[in-house]
Formats: C-alpha cells, sequence, structure tokens
C-alpha cells in the first residue's frame, strides 16, 4: 500500500509510486502541504518507495507546483536510484526547490 504521511516538517513517501497509486498520493500530497503555513520548509522523504515509473516524477512535480502556490521550500531526501534517472532522462535535476 503506497501512502504519504506528514510528521513535523517532513512528508514520508512509502510503497511504489507507479501509475496505478499516483492519484491518491499526489491527492494526500496536496492535501498535506495545504495544512502547512507559508513560507515553511518541508523534506520529502523517499527512503520507503519501493518501485517507481515516471508517475513519480509527476508527482514530485506537482508537489512542487503546489509549493510554489503557497510558497513552501521543498527538498526532496533518499531519492532513489531509479526517480533520479527518469528525471535526468527528461532533462531535470531533483533538488531543494
Amino acid at each position: 500500500m503506497s501512502k504519504v504521511e506528514l510528521k513535523e516538517s517532513t512528508l514520508y513517501l512509502s510503497g511504489d509510486i507507479v501509475f496505478a497509486t499516483v492519484v491518491d498520493m499526489r491527492d494526500a500530497f496536496v492535501k498535506l502541504m495545504n495544512t502547512q503555513a507559508r513560507d515553511a520548509k518541508l523534506s520529502v522523504d523517499f527512503s520507503g518507495v519501493g518501485r517507481v515509473d515516471s508517475s513519480a516524477l509527476s508527482l514530485w512535480l506537482c508537489g512542487l507546483r503546489a509549493a510554489k502556490n503557497q510558497n513552501i521550500q521543498l527538498s526532496p531526501l533518499s531519492i532513489p536510484a531509479d526517480l533520479r534517472s527518469i528525471a535526468e532522462l527528461v532533462g531535470l535535476e531533483m533538488t531543494a526547490h
């Protein structure tokens, strides 16, 4: 089961982030970010993530868009090698924003 949890200033992602799970994860991700104050700093911890496909990159980009709307700074932690490869393949770098 894939899920998103917020503990203090870190969003923990767990499970697979693939086409079949990404919509529910995106909704939870954005909902939890909306509970944060403007100008907050959040880490997104990918250490609990299993399989990924391009949907995982879509989730990250969606999170960045939502963060920008609230002036929240997102920093990725423990990015899976497969996700980093997908990002590099399309010319993106997953870094703090």
